[in-house]
Order: C-alpha cells, then structure tokens, then sequence
C-alpha cells in the first residue's frame, strides 16, 4: 500500500472513532526508515483503544516540501526513498558528512520551507502539532509559530539518543540555546523535577530541593562566591554530590562530562538517595507546638 493510500485509510478510521468535530492533532512523520511510521501507527492504535476524544491526521514532511525536494530533482526519486536505498544497500559510510550538508541545505532554505509549511498548516489548522522526525524541528516550529501561535509543537524522539547539533532538538535563535529565561519562579520543585543536572551557584535554597529531588549539581566556587555558601560547595564536592568548579564558563565543560559518565552520575544519585529525608519545616513546627504546649504548662 502506498503513502497515500495508508494515510488514507489511518484517517479514516481515525475519524470513525473520533468524529468528524473532533480537535485535530497532526503528526509530522517522514518515511526515511520504518520508525516514524510505526510510531504515528502506533498512536493511532492506541488512541483508538483508548477512545481518545481527539483526531490524529499523519502528515508526510516528504508531500509538504516536495516542491523544494533537490535530490528528486537530481535523481529522480525522493530524498527519503534514496535514503531508503542507501540503508538497504549499507551504503552508510559517508552518512555523517552527508547529514551535516543535508542540515546545512535546510538551514540555508530555512525561509522557503517554513513558507510551505506555514501555508499547509493554514490550511489545514490543527490544535495540536507533533513531529516524530528529527533534522526539520526548528523549521516546523517557526511554521507553528508563524501561523499557528495560540497552537503547541512537539518533539517525540523516536530514537533513543538525541545527536547533536540540529538533530533532533533545534536550538532557540537569538535565545542562547534550549535555555529559558523564567526570572524568579515558585515552580522550582517542578523544574527540579523535570531535571538531570542542576547548575547553579550554592544557594542553600537550591541545593536543598536538589538534595530533596536526588538531582546531581555543578555548582561555581570562587572568590566571588558569597562567604557562608562557600562551604556549601564544599559539601555537594566532598559528598560526592556533585561537581564544584572554580569558573562559571567551565560549567558546561563539566555537565558534558557527566553526561558522557553514566556510571559518575549514577554515583552521585545513590549518594543523594542515600542522604537522610529533609523534615526540618517539620521540625521547626514540631518544636513550636512543644516549647507552646510547655509554656501552657508553665501558665498553669
């Protein structure tokens, strides 16, 4: 069965389930390889037995941005069925270089192809855009982002490792990275939460929820470093909690590092788990309702 054909008959047995008003999510897969596919089929398989009260539409990235597809143009066949070949083939020696030229293509007709997108989502409005396919993220996102700004965009990795740079997970422009600013916040336990490695200066108050959340840290200790958290520094290095480094810019030298030293972070997180449970909120309460009750005593 061919691409059409499938999508076709995915749709429609989406829509039976859903119904025709349902909200739309669209899914962004290419067929390069069998895994983005079986992935989107894999979601409407189980939003169907799920009964989910949503819509799933497979879009195929190939279809949308034919018109600018240059190897179709040089071989006569889509980019990702030439990939295919070349898979079968084990012709894959030179996929790294061919990739960073492919990214460097994309990056270099970024404008033309969020037009296309952006053109397609509008006419096709969904309330919801995934992308199970990695290389095109950014240029997905602006789409949304251009047309569609009220709509959220996800990534769902359908591979076990993100490769950087510009694989899967698309840096911000002008925004320093996959780094958000949120200034002050109450939702530091929930950032905490979603985090492998904390990096930040050691403030007793972080420390102690990343100590809380058993989350490895890089901390900065210099001469700079206010006085009395000095010695907090101290405490996550000499614990064997986590990393103190003299300079601000070796930080990410050192989160690197640990990210290429599982069995390292591993240590840090049995080292955390094993620290005794934070009560001292508790505690401080627990002490006040005795040194009261006492002093009633006292009273009477």
């Amino acid at each position: 069965m061919h691409g059409e054909e499938r999508m076709s008959a995915l749709d429609a047995m989406i829509a039976a389930v859903s119904g025709p008003g349902a909200p739309e999510v669209a899914l962004f897969i290419l067929d390069a390889g069998g895994g983005h596919r079986s992935a989107a089929n894999a979601l409407v398989a189980a939003a169907e037995a799920q009964g989910c009260p949503w819509r799933f539409r497979i879009v195929s990235l190939q279809e949308v941005l034919a018109p600018l597809d240059l190897v179709r143009r040089l071989t006569g066949r889509p980019s990702e069925q030439t990939y295919n070949v070349m898979v079968r083939g084990r012709q894959t020696l030179f996929l790294v270089p061919m990739l960073r030229a492919f990214q460097w293509l994309i990056r270099l007709r970024r404008s033309t192809l969020c037009d296309l997108l952006a053109a397609h989502l509008g006419q096709h409005p969904p309330h919801l855009v995934i992308s199970l396919i990695p290389n095109f993220n950014g240029v997905i996102r602006d789409a949304v982002r251009r047309c569609r700004p009220e709509t959220s965009f996800f990534v769902l990795l359908t591979d076990f490792a993100d490769v950087p740079p510009r694989f899967w997970m698309e840096v911000e422009r002008g925004a320093g990275g996959r780094l958000r600013r949120v200034g002050f916040t109450d939702d530091v336990s929930e950032y905490l939460s979603a985090c492998d490695v904390l990096v930040t200066k050691p403030g007793p108050g972080s420390l102690a929820e990343a100590f809380h959340q058993q989350v490895p840290m890089v901390v900065a200790c210099n001469a700079h470093t206010i006085p009395q958290e000095r010695h907090n520094a101290r405490i996550v290095q000499e614990g064997g909690l986590g990393v103190a480094v003299r300079r601000w810019r070796e930080m990410p030298a050192a989160v690197t590092a640990l990210r290429g030293d599982p069995e390292r972070l591993d240590g840090y997180r049995r080292r955390l788990a094993a620290l005794p449970p934070n009560r001292a909120v508790f505690e401080v309460l627990e002490l006040v309702e005795r040194t009261l009750e006492a002093a009633n005593v006292r009273r009477a």
